[in-house]
């Protein structure tokens, strides 16, 4: 029997989590993560904790060792596309970029917003 909902989200991509818990079940259901269920996500995690990212990042010979050579390259490939997924979270949590106008430009006599150019600058958390 389906948990509830499930159909409906079988169509909707999920964003990959950055946590361990939220990772290991997320390569157990995820469908592009072939091959891998509760059980070898769950030896996974216990294998390599908080560095299961790195691990198959870089695709460590454990990987292939817990998975099988077919599970494991799968899984590399099906990582390696959905990475930047989490490069993307990690860029939109990032405080905003303020943008700075210079201010001997600002004063009444020269004002022209269409002609200013802008500084960008980036400001530390």
């Amino acid at each position: 029997m389906s948990r509830p909902g499930a159909a409906a989200r079988a169509g909707a991509e999920t964003p990959m989590p950055r946590t361990l818990g939220a990772l290991e079940t997320y390569l157990a259901e995820d469908r592009d993560f072939r091959g891998i269920g509760p059980a070898k996500a769950a030896a996974l995690a216990a294998a390599f904790g908080d560095g299961l990212h790195a691990a198959l990042d870089c695709k460590h010979p454990e990987v292939i060792a817990i998975l099988g050579e077919e599970t494991a390259t799968n899984a590399f490939a099906a990582y390696e596309l959905k990475s930047p997924e989490i490069e993307l979270l990690d860029w939109l949590e990032t405080p905003p970029m303020l943008l700075q106008v210079d201010a001997e430009l600002q004063d009444e006599q020269h004002y022209r917003p269409h002609e200013l150019p802008l500084r960008i600058d980036v400001k530390d958390r």
